[in-house]
């Protein structure tokens, strides 16, 4: 495997990873733990490697990259992602792992194609297939919007009724923005009325897991584990933003094991996930491998990591997230061929 890895930042010169887009990995730990391990390390952005960079400069190299939250510089990237992969780049994490962030569709997708193990979901494009399934449907259940984060754009659905509303405020017309598209769109819809959907977006229906008090927060680095219990609020049925955490709780060897199974699936070193527990089953919930937040691991006194014995094990956690970071991308790397 190649030894040189590029790390590409976003216009603001960050890799945005923590609880805000403007919070930064520290790209110079980063740049010199790697050059510790022997890699030839170069930090630069999406626009000098689309704009400067020859075919050679890509071929066989490997790019640690940064996301964004907003969704129309997300598909810029997106772009240049694309075009760093036609030209034999490799990515890390991959472009899956990419696609999945602030896309909760395709996450459930991924979660189907590789069975992972999470509540049944119905993913929805139009407010035609909206309505169906609301009829269709076991209440209450978890109504959700494709992108968001900290619980945003998630509800209890208890009703039709609800579920309706819920339909109105987050489908969309395809009327579009400006007065040249509503026009293209009104013409459309007069000559062709049968042939396009009234209203679209990307949410998903979900079966709700009842009586669930809490869920787990999971960091996963390569093999270290770093867990977070979370409480639901009163009356809600949300531990994502809670903030009724308890980082002294221990984690089943399930839930430990679970969160090393959906990595190795997702071929992925680095992950965030939520994972809840009910009648001795595991359930993924939701993951994120790219611009989580870090609290889990940053606030956390210990980690979990097997032993040679194949033991799960808890070590005083003295690490900064950035050493946590080099560890994973340098173990996936070194087991690169293993792990494809």
């Amino acid at each position: 495997m190649n030894k040189e890895i590029i790390l590409i930042t976003d216009s603001k010169n960050k890799i945005p990873q923590k609880a805000h887009e403007t919070e930064s990995l520290d790209i110079n730990e980063l740049y010199n733990q790697l050059s510790e391990l022997g890699y030839s390390v170069n930090v630069t952005n999406y626009f000098n490697i689309i704009n400067f960079y020859k075919k050679e400069d890509i071929k066989n190299n490997i790019f640690f990259y940064a996301s964004s939250q907003y969704l129309i510089y997300k598909n810029y990237i997106n772009d240049c992602l694309l075009y760093i992969m036609e030209n034999g780049g490799i990515l890390l994490p991959n472009y899956s792992i990419f696609n999945a962030h602030e896309n909760k569709v395709y996450q459930e997708l991924e979660k189907k194609r590789i069975d992972i193990m999470a509540p049944k979901s119905y993913i929805i494009g139009t407010i035609e297939e909206a309505k169906k399934t609301l009829n269709e449907i076991e209440y209450p259940f978890i109504a959700k919007v494709s992108s968001g984060f900290g619980s945003r754009g998630v509800q209890k659905v208890r009703n039709k009724r609800e579920g309706k509303s819920f339909i109105k405020k987050n489908m969309k017309s395809l009327d579009g923005s400006s007065i040249f598209e509503k026009g293209t769109h009104l013409y459309r819809k007069i000559k062709f009325r049968k042939c396009y959907p009234q209203k679209t977006g990307k949410i998903i229906f979900q079966e709700m897991l009842k009586n669930l008090d809490c869920d787990w927060k999971v960091l996963v680095f390569y093999d270290r584990i770093y867990t977070l219990k979370r409480y639901t609020r009163k009356n809600d049925f949300r531990a994502s933003g809670s903030g009724l955490f308890d980082f002294d709780a221990v984690p089943s060897n399930k839930v430990l094991d679970f969160a090393i199974d959906i990595s190795q699936k997702l071929k992925t070193p680095l992950l965030s996930l939520d994972i809840v527990e009910k009648n001795d089953k595991t359930y993924l919930i939701e993951y994120q491998g790219l611009h989580y937040g870090l609290i889990t691991a940053i606030d956390n006194k210990s980690y979990y990591q097997k032993s040679n014995e194949n033991i799960w094990t808890e070590k005083n956690n003295t690490l900064t997230v950035e050493e946590n970071f080099v560890y994973a991308i340098n173990h996936y790397i070194l087991n690169y061929n293993e792990v494809l």
